[in-house]
């Protein structure tokens, strides 16, 4: 039994081809038909077979590995045999891309962080986690599950100063992770200072107070 492609990618279509041959001292191109089995599994009924070989195509395999039998009952002249290979299929392919809104902040204010998951085939499931770091196990921010294909985390704790944040798709058994960096930039918050005093006017020996209130600027 041999692959057209072995290791294959999920979703991708894969030929299975079986040839039977006469062991010495027998000669001769045996007949008859081919039953694929995948996994112990029959798969669809038995082929015949062309000029001893017999195909099989498909791409429902998922990831992982799988058993691949060909048997061949036999025919006039030739007793039955099987042959056996051990097909992989890979993860589903994934992409990540990370967006933040706005594309830089001062201190204290919100930031929404998406992470947009695509693929190759099927619909991704599992959790991105969002980090501030240089890698995915930077100061994680929040992990939140996929909703069609989306996570998204507003933040208002990021430090001064400039940031490497991530978006780290975790994976699944079927879909491989996948990742993203956006370099971020937190300015200082503007400030308003207010003074005011106890009395205004106030008279010459009278006792006055000063008091100074310190408000951040919106967005800070």
């Amino acid at each position: 039994v041999t692959s057209s492609k072995n290791p294959s990618g999920f979703g991708e279509s894969v030929t299975f081809t079986a040839t039977v041959t006469a062991v010495a001292p027998g000669g001769g191109t045996p007949g008859g038909s081919i039953q694929f089995r995948i996994d112990g599994n029959n798969a669809d009924g038995p082929v015949p077979m062309n000029n001893g070989s017999a195909t099989l195509t498909t791409s429902t395999l998922t990831p992982g590995s799988h058993s691949v039998e060909a048997v061949y009952g036999g025919a006039t002249g030739y007793n039955g045999s099987t042959g056996t290979l051990t097909q992989q299929v890979g993860l589903i392919p994934t992409s990540t891309t990370l967006t933040t809104s706005p594309s830089s902040s001062v201190f204290g204010q919100n930031v929404t962080l998406t992470a947009q998951v695509t693929r190759s085939a099927g619909s991704p499931t599992g959790d991105v986690r969002f980090v501030d770091g240089g890698s995915c196990g930077g100061t994680v921010l929040a992990t939140v599950p996929l909703s069609n294909g989306s996570a998204s985390i507003s933040v208002a704790a990021l430090s001064v100063g400039s940031h490497t944040l991530r978006a780290c798709y975790l994976g699944t058994s079927t879909f491989a992770a996948s990742e993203d960096a956006a370099p971020y930039s937190v300015a200082q918050a503007a400030t308003q200072t207010q003074v005011a005093s106890t009395a205004n006017p106030s008279v010459f020996g009278q006792a006055v107070s000063f008091s100074a209130a310190v408000t951040a600027t919106a967005p800070g």
